[in-house]
């Protein structure tokens, strides 16, 4: 998502000095909206899958989803 809000603004600073055209910022916002929806809709399914884990195992599952990813990214014998 991040690099879509940068390449939005990138194309919008574009645009206002004449390098660009409007199709180009439409593009580039589009894009940036299906990148905060896809966020969005993974962050919606997280909580929703996590909610039914925990209805199914009877506590609450306990995870740092970035301690998580932090484990995942420095172990080189993880499969991504």
């Amino acid at each position: 998502m991040e690099q879509a809000k940068e390449n939005f603004e990138i194309t919008r600073v574009r645009y206002d000095e004449g390098v660009d055209n409007l199709l180009a910022v439409t593009t580039a916002q589009e894009r940036l909206t299906r990148a905060e929806t896809n966020y969005y809709n993974a962050l919606y399914n997280y909580n929703l899958y996590k909610a039914q884990l925990e209805k199914a195992a009877g506590f609450p599952v306990l995870l740092n989803v970035e301690t998580y990813q932090k484990t995942l990214d420095n172990n080189p014998n993880s499969s991504k």
